[in-house]
């Protein structure tokens, strides 16, 4: 299960920016979960619990957004947005496309206090 690593170094970052900022605990953590990222929400979400006990971070809620594929068209042209993980264009079917984004887990924001 690599999405205990994966929470354990959302923790990491987390606790490094509280420090930055002055603040003492962790409200929420805001993610944001490409459709590519191999990462499973719910395994996160049980995790998370896991790996902040004892922390700054103990209590704080975790809140995944679900981010889209991004492809680049090769063929058409054209960009679009896909909320499943087929690497073809919508609009020409072509399979020639680029990633732009949405294989990538992010932090998006923390709410401190």
């Amino acid at each position: 299960m690599h999405e205990l690593s994966l929470v354990a170094a959302i923790a990491d970052h987390a606790l490094h920016a509280l420090r930055g900022a002055g603040a003492t605990q962790v409200v929420a953590v805001d993610l944001s979960l490409g459709v590519l990222s191999c990462a499973n929400r719910a395994s996160l979400e049980f995790c998370f619990p896991l790996a902040v006990r004892g922390t700054a971070l103990e209590g704080a809620e975790l809140r995944i957004r679900s981010a889209p594929l991004v492809l680049a068209c090769g063929a058409c042209g054209r960009q679009s947005e896909r909320m499943d993980p087929v690497l073809r264009c919508p609009h020409c079917d072509d399979a020639g496309v680029d990633v732009i984004s949405g294989a990538d887990l992010t932090i998006d924001s923390l709410e401190v206090r």
